[in-house]
């Protein structure tokens, strides 16, 4: 039995023959060069697809960090006399010599004298939300309204003073107060 593929070749003269085996190898190197040349290309094509969504989406993400600057710097702008404040508030080290002189202002403007200041120990030192508490207590003699003008004072003042406790004394004429109070800094 001779099959239709032989039938068809017998009736094909040489010539016809030549060009049908041509084009069928020829259509065999295509196929085998699609398979070896275009599959990497493929791949490679896949490869900077995945590549381009990542890009987007970081693109995305980088544009949403963007405005998120953007607004913090708009934020921070609005709010900078605040944040000035707060740093004059509560300043970043201790100085003891800047408080001892803010207190020695505040008694020289209200007339009152200050007897004696101590900064207690390290035992009295907490440490609460980032802040640094230290105790001070201190002495004040002087007439009553004056008193509380140094209070007032102390407590309008630039520097935050938080006054714990006060105790007022009346010896004759002179009125004592014993403040004890917290002083405070950051890290």
């Amino acid at each position: 039995m001779i099959s239709k593929a032989t039938r068809v070749l017998s009736l094909l003269n040489k010539t016809e023959k030549k060009a049908y085996t041509i084009m069928t190898l020829s259509l065999f190197a295509i196929s085998l060069l699609s398979i070896f040349v275009l599959a990497p290309g493929i791949k490679v094509v896949a490869s900077f697809q995945k590549k381009l969504v990542e890009a987007k989406k970081a693109d995305s993400q980088l544009s949403v960090k963007i405005e998120n600057l953007v607004k913090a710097q708009q934020q921070l702008k609005k709010y900078e006399a605040e944040i000035k404040k707060l740093n004059s508030a509560i300043p970043n080290s201790l100085s003891q010599d800047i408080i001892l002189k803010r207190v020695a202002f505040i008694s020289a403007e209200s007339n009152t004298i200050v007897t004696e200041i101590k900064f207690e120990g390290d035992n009295s030192v907490k440490e609460e939300g980032g802040l640094i508490e230290i105790s001070l207590s201190f002495n004040v003699n002087g007439s009553q309204d004056n008193i509380f003008a140094f209070l007032k004072s102390l407590e309008e003042g630039d520097r935050l003073i938080k006054i714990r406790q006060v105790a007022i004394r009346k010896d004759e004429d002179i009125n004592t107060v014993m403040i004890e109070s917290s002083v405070f800094y950051t890290k």
